[in-house]
């Protein structure tokens, strides 16, 4: 980092090695060459061996903010990347625009850096993602909270009040396998998700209100 503010999101084990992601302003170099902000904040992602040597590094965003809050591997080491975007970013596959305050994207890279996919979620108001997970099949689940509407690939959610909850899983290409959204008009937030060893989907809350996860309401 330099004199800006450097910031981790998360980081994920593979092979002996890391992958770290998260926020910068200003330049910083993971050891594969300077990255410079285009703005305020942008995402990062890098990638290190492991003996900590550096792999491959990316960083993402324009002069708006942008976010990388948390990062997966999966078996085949491929690296999944998510984060708010409140302007335009470019994982690698085109560029993305915010329909509003902040939308969520998911991006993935091969174990080498190469780009494979990238998504983005949201509306007009302020939608966030603070966890990801990925199982041995190369599923991918994401966790947060949206304000106003949000359409993940299964149908339209809309906010009962403040803030709900969402998850959303997809498969190893990106293709929405399903996704839920619970809360009402008090503050609902998803801080992490998991997967378990038969595929399962676990989820931990931050619920202000009355919260029904299907076996009776949580107050």
């Amino acid at each position: 980092g330099d004199a800006g503010a450097q910031l981790a999101g998360g980081v994920a084990a593979w092979n002996g090695g890391a992958v770290i992601a998260g926020t910068f302003a200003g330049t910083v170099d993971f050891g594969g060459g300077a990255l410079v902000s285009g703005g305020g904040n942008d995402a990062f992602v890098a990638s290190y061996d492991y003996l900590g040597a550096h792999q491959w590094s990316k960083r993402f965003g324009d002069a708006a903010a942008q976010s990388a809050t948390a990062v997966a591997v999966d078996a085949q080491g491929n690296v999944f990347v998510v984060g708010d975007n409140a302007g335009k970013i470019d994982p690698g596959g085109g560029a993305l625009t915010t329909a509003g305050l902040a939308d969520v994207y998911l991006a993935k890279y091969d174990a080498f850096g190469a780009f494979q996919w990238a998504k983005q979620f949201g509306d007009n108001k302020a939608q966030n993602v603070v966890s990801v997970a990925t199982d041995a099949a190369g599923r991918v689940a994401i966790a947060g909270s949206y304000a106003g509407t949000v359409d993940f690939g299964g149908g339209l959610f809309s906010s009962a009040g403040g803030t709900d909850m969402f998850v959303a899983v997809f498969d190893a290409d990106g293709v929405h396998q399903w996704s839920r959204d619970f809360g009402d008009v008090a503050a609902q937030t998803g801080k992490a998700v998991a997967f378990g060893p038969m595929g399962e989907v676990l989820i931990a809350v931050d619920n202000a209100g009355a919260i029904d996860f299907g076996g009776g309401i949580l107050a």
